[in-house]
């Protein structure tokens, strides 16, 4: 496979949290960034030092509303899928929470890329644990 040495267009789910927001950090003085997060459980202030930084992008809405997803995703080349329930606590008092939103959210995610016909996508979802 050969090194591609072009900027990459990347959309980072969750991108708000403080894993989003350090990833971040490491892409946007190449690449073009765009933060999909609805700030249910992240900060905007970790997005604030990136407002005036032409490569950054922030669309607040949920997962949920695959519409607005599947409008999002257009146009990029990696999806890099951050966003979930960061309380490992609330899920073992609420047992349903990822289930009911978590995977519907991983699958709209799944289904854009699918829809956009995109072939990279990164997920941070298979790794968490109790």
């Amino acid at each position: 496979m050969k090194y591609q040495n072009k900027p990459q267009r990347y959309l980072g789910t969750g991108g708000a949290g403080f894993i989003g927001s350090h990833l971040i950090d490491r892409l946007i003085n190449s690449d073009d960034v765009t933060v999909y997060d609805n700030l249910s459980s992240s900060r905007k202030e970790f997005l604030e030092c990136y407002v005036s930084n032409l490569n950054f992008h922030f669309i607040q809405a949920d997962l949920l509303d695959l519409d607005t997803l599947n409008k999002a995703i257009a146009n990029h080349d990696v999806i890099l899928h951050l966003a979930g329930n960061p309380d490992a606590r609330a899920r073992i008092t609420n047992t349903k929470l990822d289930l009911q939103r978590g995977t519907p959210a991983t699958h709209n995610v799944l289904e854009a890329v699918k829809v956009n016909q995109l072939g990279k996508v990164a997920s941070r979802r298979a790794t968490e644990m109790l």
